[in-house]
């Protein structure tokens, strides 16, 4: 872990520290208290959270056995002293949702089934107190779920090249004829978030340069 101190809009320090094992954690930095938490998972069928300092130091820390062979993949929330959640999916394509309370003990939720395989989840963007914009590629394409209260309000699924289908109302977004990818996600002001996305070029020696934008507002 690396920590950089500055001071008066300078750099001042650098820190390097160590983390006990096990390795492949997934951060959280709580913007409200500050505080930083981490989880991995340990063995087969648990986690392990911990509170660490800026310097990687382990101020508290707890064994947590979820049941399943998850991988603690989107971090929602974690705390020590009220309810943690972490979104968790499987290979053929269900969402879950882990409630940890603060007595350690998990509960699994099934979140949604997109009914295909997933083959990777970026970490969660924050759109708004309680709604999380989630985005993951399948062996269809490309696809996003928003959560409001820890529930699915929108679960877009790529059909077609350009074509992505809220598999919730079946509303359809098509933005152009080629196939697009996700680039990113970014939250907005008023409950709106931004996806941004880009052409997939299959001429390598050509440059991409031409972005499309999504804009969505929810309500």
């Amino acid at each position: 872990m690396v920590a950089v101190e500055f001071k008066d809009g300078e750099l001042k320090k650098t820190y390097t520290s160590k983390i006990p094992l096990p390795k492949y954690n997934v951060f959280s930095i709580n913007n409200d208290n500050k505080q930083i938490h981490i989880i991995a998972k340990d063995e087969e069928n648990c986690w392990l959270h911990r509170k660490i300092d800026e310097k990687g130091k382990v101020l508290q820390s707890r064994s947590i056995d979820i049941t399943c062979d998850h991988y603690p993949s989107c971090i929602l929330n974690l705390s020590f002293e009220k309810a943690s959640y972490v979104v968790s999916y499987d290979e053929d394509g269900i969402f879950y949702l882990i409630t940890i309370t603060s007595q350690g003990e998990a509960i699994r939720d099934k979140l949604f089934d997109i009914d295909c395989c997933i083959y990777s989840v970026w970490e969660p963007v924050k759109i708004a107190n309680e709604i999380f914009v989630i985005y993951f590629t399948t062996e269809r394409g490309n696809g996003w779920i928003t959560l409001r209260n820890n529930k699915v309000i929108e679960a877009f699924l790529q059909q077609q090249a350009s074509k992505f289908n809220n598999l919730l109302t079946n509303e359809n977004i098509v933005l152009a004829k080629e196939e697009l990818i996700i680039s990113d996600v970014i939250s907005c002001q008023n409950n709106s978030y931004t996806i941004v996305f880009y052409g997939d070029q299959q001429d390598s020696s050509k440059h991409n340069t031409t972005l499309f934008i999504l804009n969505r507002t929810l309500v």
